[in-house]
C-alpha cells in the first residue's frame, strides 16, 4: 500500500497548542534606556513559554541590571560601539557562532534591524520573529507587521510580541541589582553613619537643571527638608555632567547633604534604598522606578540643551509643595507601594511653571 504523503504545511506563529521551544534566544542591542523599560517584554515572552530557557544577547553594559533577573538562563554581552550603532562585527558574529552549538529552536530580534536578522541566519535558528524592512527581512523565518510605537521602546516591543502569543498586564520595569553592588552600598552607607532601618532621599539633578532650577532654589528645598523631616537624610547624587552644579547646592545648604558619584549599577543599589528619589525624565530616574523607589520626576517641557528656547526658572516653594504633598500621602498610607496620582492643584502649578509632574509607584 504506497505511503501517504501529507501537504506541507504553512509556517505558522507559535500557538498555546504548538511544542514549546527548548532554548529561545533573544538579541537586543538597545541602549540602558531602551532596555531597562522592556523588562516586561522580556517577562512576557517567559510567561509564554515557561520551560524554555532565554538567552539575551545584549551590551556588556546592559548585563550588570539584568543578569539577576531570573527571567533569563543567561545574560551575555558584547563590547558596544564607540561611534553607536549596532556593537562590533567581529566580536558578535564570534558569539553568534559559538551559540550555532547550543542548537536554539527559537529566536526573536527586538530590535527590528537587517544586522540582527542576519546574526539569527548565522546561528542557524530554525524559528526567527523579528519585524524588519526589506532589506534584511529574508533573513527572518516570520517577518512580523506591528504597531510602531517609536516614542515607547516597551509598546514597540510588545506589539512584536503580542504576534507570537506573549501579552503582560504589568508594564512596569523590574531589575534587580546584584549582590555586590547591595553589600558596597550597605558599606558606604554605614561610612556615613546610616544603618540599613534609617531613612533617606535622593537628589539627582540634572543638566539642565543650572538654568531651570539654580542653585539657591535646590538650598531652600534641601533645607526645609532638613528642618520639617530631620530624621530623613538628604544625599545629593552626582554625574560628570552636573558636578559643579551638585557641589555648589552641597556647599550652600544648612547641613551640609553628603554626594555621591557612582556608575550605574551601583547607583541602581543605592536607590533601591532609599525611600523617595528625586530627579528629571534621564536613565537615573528610571533605574529608580525600576528598583521599585517612590520617584518624583521633574520633566521640563523645553530642554534648553536640545532647544533654542530658554526654560524658565523654577521656583521652591513649587517643589516644596510638591513634597509636602507627597510626604503626607505616604504617612496617610497603609501602603507605601501605592500610586499617587497628580491632583488638580499640582496639574495647575506645573503648566503654570512650565514642568511635568509624575510620581510613583
Amino acid at each position: 500500500m504506497p505511503k501517504k504523503v501529507s501537504e506541507p504545511q504553512e509556517d505558522k506563529v507559535p500557538t498555546e497548542e504548538a511544542k514549546e521551544p527548548r532554548s529561545i534566544l533573544l538579541l537586543d542591542f538597545a541602549g540602558l534606556d531602551e532596555v531597562v523599560p522592556s523588562t516586561p517584554a522580556y517577562q512576557a515572552i517567559k510567561r509564554r513559554f515557561p520551560t524554555s530557557l532565554l538567552t539575551l544577547l545584549t551590551r556588556q553594559t546592559n548585563v550588570p541590571f539584568l543578569s539577576g533577573d531570573p527571567t533569563f538562563y543567561e545574560v551575555v554581552g558584547v563590547s558596544d560601539n564607540s561611534k553607536g550603532g549596532n556593537p562590533p562585527f567581529t566580536e558578535t558574529l564570534r558569539t553568534i557562532m559559538a551559540f550555532r552549538r547550543r542548537g536554539y529552536e527559537m529566536a526573536v530580534d527586538l530590535n527590528g534591524t537587517p544586522f540582527n536578522a542576519f546574526l539569527l541566519h548565522m546561528a542557524k535558528v530554525p524559528r526567527r520573529f523579528g519585524n524588519i524592512s526589506d532589506r534584511g527581512s529574508r533573513y527572518l523565518t516570520d517577518n512580523l507587521e506591528v504597531a510602531t510605537h517609536s516614542h515607547n521602546p516597551l509598546l514597540r516591543r510588545l506589539s512584536l510580541l503580542e504576534k507570537i502569543g506573549c501579552t503582560t498586564r504589568r508594564r512596569k520595569p523590574v531589575i534587580h541589582p546584584s549582590p555586590g553592588d547591595e553589600r558596597y552600598i550597605d558599606d558606604l552607607l554605614l561610612a556615613t553613619g546610616l544603618g540599613k532601618k534609617d531613612r533617606f532621599m535622593v537628589i539627582h539633578p540634572a543638566l539642565e537643571w543650572n538654568n531651570a532650577f539654580p542653585p539657591h532654589q535646590m538650598i531652600k528645598v534641601i533645607d526645609w527638608v532638613a528642618g520639617e523631616k530631620p530624621g530623613l537624610a538628604v544625599f545629593l547624587s552626582g554625574s560628570e555632567n552636573n558636578r559643579l552644579y551638585v557641589e555648589e547646592v552641597a556647599h550652600g545648604c544648612a547641613v551640609r547633604p553628603s554626594v555621591f558619584y557612582l556608575g550605574l549599577s551601583r547607583f541602581a543599589a543605592f536607590v533601591k534604598r532609599c525611600d523617595l528619589f528625586i530627579g528629571d525624565e534621564g536613565i537615573h530616574t528610571i533605574l529608580a522606578a525600576a528598583v521599585e523607589t517612590r520617584v518624583v520626576g521633574l520633566y521640563l517641557q523645553e530642554n534648553s540643551i536640545r532647544s533654542d528656547t530658554a526654560i524658565p526658572p523654577m521656583n521652591s516653594e513649587i517643589l516644596i509643595d510638591i513634597l509636602k504633598n507627597e510626604f503626607s500621602r505616604v504617612e496617610s498610607s497603609t501602603s507605601p507601594k501605592r500610586r499617587y496620582y497628580e491632583s488638580e492643584e499640582f496639574r495647575r502649578m506645573r503648566k503654570e511653571n512650565n514642568l511635568f509632574l509624575h510620581t510613583s509607584p
